[in-house]
C-alpha cells in the first residue's frame, strides 16, 4: 500500500513535469510530442507495476523464487507480442508508434498484476486490509528500511539522467547508442542481478532465526564472491 501511494504521487508529479523536465535533460523541441505520448501512457500506468514488484518480492521471500520467475517471463512475452501489433498496426491493430509501445508494456503490467495478486491472495494469504491503528508504526518501520536502500537504488539512473543529458547534446545518434549499450549492459548483468535477488531472502530466513544454518550462509558468502567475479571479469565488455 505505502509503494503504490508513494509511486502514484510520483505519477502525478511526472505527469506535470513531463516538459519542462524532457527540456532539461536535452530534448529537443521536436521530440517532445513522441515524449509527451510514451510518458502519459507510462505515468498513469506505472503503479500497475507497483504489486507486482512488491509481490513477487514477498513471493520470493516464502522461499519461492520460480513463481515470480513465471510471472515475468509472461508479462515480457505478452510485451513483446503486442509491441509489434501496437506499434506497428498489421491487419486490424491501430498503428499507434511510440504510444503503442506504452500501452503494450502496461496491458503486460496489468497481466503481471492479476496474476501476482493472485498468488498473494488465494495461494499464499500474504495480502490483507490494512489496520488504521496500525498503519503510521507499519509505514514508519518499512520507511526506516527501505528509505536507504532507495537512495542507494536512486543513485544509478539518477547518475544515468546525467549522463542522458551530457550525450543529448551530441544529438540523438548519441543518445540512441547510449540506450543500445544499456540493453547490452543488462544483459551482462544478469547472472549478478539474479543471484542479488535470491541472496536477499536467503539472508533474511537465515538471520532472522535464532539458529542459522552455517552451511546456507557459507552458500551465501560463495554467491557473494561470485556476483562480485562476473563484475569483475565483464570489465573488458565495456571497454
Amino acid at each position: 500500500m505505502l509503494a503504490l501511494i508513494l509511486v502514484s504521487l510520483a505519477s502525478v508529479a511526472g505527469l506535470a513535469t513531463i516538459t519542462p523536465l524532457f527540456g532539461l535533460l536535452g530534448a529537443k523541441t521536436s521530440l517532445m510530442p513522441l515524449i509527451s505520448q510514451y510518458m502519459e501512457v507510462w505515468y498513469l500506468t506505472i503503479p500497475l507495476l507497483v504489486i507486482p514488484m512488491a509481490g513477487n518480492a514477498a513471493i520470493r521471500a516464502t522461499g519461492d523464487t520460480k513463481t515470480p520467475a513465471k510471472i515475468m517471463m509472461l508479462a515480457g512475452a505478452i510485451n513483446g507480442m503486442l509491441d509489434p501489433l501496437l506499434i506497428f498496426g498489421p491487419g486490424p491493430f491501430p498503428e499507434l508508434g511510440v504510444k503503442g509501445a506504452a500501452i503494450a508494456s502496461a496491458i503486460s503490467w496489468a497481466g503481471a498484476l492479476t496474476m501476482s495478486g493472485y498468488i498473494l491472495v488465494r495461494r499464499d494469504k500474504l495480502l490483507s486490509l490494512p489496520s488504521p491503528s496500525h498503519i503510521r508504526q507499519d509505514f514508519k518501520e518499512i520507511l526506516n528500511l527501505g528509505a536507504p536502500a532507495a537512495f542507494s537504488n536512486a543513485l544509478n539512473p539518477l547518475s544515468g539522467a546525467v549522463l542522458m543529458a551530457m550525450l543529448a547534446a551530441q544529438g540523438t545518434a548519441s543518445v540512441a547508442a547510449y540506450g543500445a549499450a544499456q540493453r547490452v549492459e543488462s544483459l551482462l548483468l544478469i547472472v549478478m542481478m539474479s543471484l542479488c535477488s535470491v541472496l536477499t531472502p536467503l539472508m533474511a530466513q537465515n538471520l532472522g532465526p535464532v539458529t542459522a544454518s552455517g552451511h546456507l550462509m557459507h552458500f551465501s558468502k560463495q554467491c557473494g564472491l561470485l556476483s562480485f567475479s562476473s563484475c569483475w571479469f565483464s570489465r573488458p565488455w565495456y571497454r
